[in-house]
């Protein structure tokens, strides 16, 4: 989406069968009009594309200082992208002179067609494989996530970042969060109950961030040949046989026995461990990281199964929380009775998640 340069926003909205079983076959791509600052509301603008060409499943839309307006989509699934180009200076006057039905376009005419049905067909055994191969974290949510960045919309979008998290019981979580501005937040099943701002050198504010302390790893830590310079604990979980789990700089994850090191390999594809934490029986460690131009990964250790990697967190299909993706995880932390995880993310878009951990 996109404003142009009378302050318009531009949108367009297209539908999928959110692999229910069916094959899947594209919808032609709506474009919508919404003169938001104004008080207007969302006007459907028609079908985006020709009468022999419409445009499928579309990813994005900018307009330029000209406003030429430029429509990417998908090409009708496997054909590679496509751009659809509106000069919004022709166009306004007649936007609202609507063509006649898409009657052209041969992949809504008849989709069925040797063609498309071979692509609906490998859509359909690509969902089947991710289903069997999943990538996401495999845990239920406990309740639903808390957007910080909502709440601190519009203006303050970008202090949304987590920075500490701490539960206070079973169901209320307290933390920090920041970027140009620091935040002191409450959240109770997922709803926030406190939000003010602070400032971080304040004793509060000082306290969340220095809760989880870091020490130095008296043996030697695992590192990548030629960066033992990344060789640093940058995360630390105490277990409950007086081991603790470490992780460092370079994403590498080991178990500290007093002077004894035992490297467990990378938990993450590259990028720092950015926070470990124990289930209350101290059986456990679960751990977040990654590099803030990578997905971060949540993962798991402990000594019947070893490290294991969980997955991402994100979501690209409804649910009744919404879509969900935090490419940047920053901090993860265990209710007190272990029924929950939360984990907060370090992107623009604030936010945490609670895994139903039993």
């Amino acid at each position: 989406m996109d404003f142009d340069s009378e302050g318009v926003l531009w949108y367009a909205v297209f539908g999928r069968n959110c692999s229910s079983g069916r094959h899947e076959i594209g919808m032609p791509s709506s474009l919508f009009h919404w003169d938001i600052a104004r008080g207007g509301k969302p006007e459907w603008m028609g079908t985006i594309g020709t009468k022999t060409r419409a445009a499928c499943w579309t990813s994005e839309i900018c307009i330029s200082k000209d406003d030429m307006m430029y429509i990417i989509g998908s090409n009708h699934a496997t054909d590679g992208p496509d751009i659809t180009a509106v000069d919004l200076k022709a166009y306004r006057p007649h936007m609202y002179d609507f063509g006649s039905e898409v009657t052209e376009d041969a992949y809504y005419i008849n989709p069925p067609t040797e063609r498309y049905g071979k692509i609906a067909d490998a859509l359909y055994e690509q969902d089947e494989f991710g289903a069997q191969n999943n990538w996401r974290v495999p845990y239920e949510l406990a309740c639903e996530p808390t957007r910080l960045w909502r709440a601190l919309a519009p203006d303050n979008i970008e202090s949304s970042a987590v920075l500490a998290l701490e539960w206070t019981d079973e169901k209320t979580l307290v933390g920090l969060c920041g970027g140009k501005k620091h935040y002191l937040f409450e959240t109770v099943d997922g709803r926030i109950t406190r939000l003010e701002e602070v400032d971080p050198a304040s004793p509060e504010a000082q306290r969340l961030l220095n809760a989880k302390a870091v020490g130095k790893v008296v043996g030697d830590p695992p590192y990548y040949p030629g960066r033992q310079y990344k060789a640093v604990a940058t995360a630390q979980a105490d277990m409950q046989n007086g081991k603790t789990v470490v992780g460092t700089l370079d994403g590498m994850l080991a178990v500290c026995d007093g002077e004894k090191v035992l490297g467990l390999g990378p938990a993450a594809y590259n990028g720092p461990i950015r926070d470990l934490c124990a289930t209350p029986d101290g059986k456990q460690v679960y751990g977040v990281g990654g590099d803030e131009d990578d997905l971060g990964m949540v993962f798991r250790y402990d000594e019947e199964t070893g490290l294991r990697w969980l997955g991402h967190v994100t979501y690209d299909a409804p649910s009744e929380y919404s879509t969900i993706s935090c490419p940047i995880i920053t901090r993860c932390t265990i209710s007190p009775d272990g029924k929950r995880l939360a984990i907060g993310s370090g992107d623009r878009l604030g936010q945490i998640i609670y895994y139903a951990l039993s």
